[in-house]
């Protein structure tokens, strides 16, 4: 056809093309879409470790403000010190191990006991049913 032009050459080749640019279509967005679900993954475990870290923070600021706050002496200076030194722990154990490493205790201590956590499981279950009904 002389005299059309790149518009023919445009028309008679899109039925060769239409099936390969369908398909590397359909290629990049099931890329895209993996790439975005592991986005979303990342960000939520990283907001979670984030919030961890954040508790365990606070609970070493709490830890110092008891110290520096309690009675330094006696019964309740006794007490107020060993509050604020599990506080301190807790807080530093929070901060360093993060959920992954709370879960994989959670899981050690599931292994090692199963007995007691099955126990430990039915009784939550049945305080989470007892709450729910009043």
């Amino acid at each position: 056809m002389p005299g059309c032009g790149f518009a023919c050459l445009r028309v008679e080749r899109r039925p060769l093309r239409r099936g390969f640019v369908r398909r590397r279509f359909q290629s990049r967005l099931f890329e895209w879409r993996r790439v975005l679900s592991e986005r979303r993954s990342w960000s939520a475990g990283d907001q979670a470790n984030r919030a961890t870290s954040t508790v365990g923070d606070q609970l070493r600021t709490a830890a110092s403000a008891l110290r520096e706050n309690a009675p330094q002496g006696g019964v309740m200076g006794t007490a107020s010190k060993a509050i604020a030194d599990t506080l301190d722990r807790g807080g530093h154990y929070l901060r360093e191990e993060g959920l992954q490493g709370m879960a994989d205790d959670v899981t050690g201590m599931i292994r090692r006991y199963p007995f007691q956590a099955l126990l430990v499981g039915i009784g939550i279950g049945f305080l989470l049913a007892r709450s729910s009904r009043s």
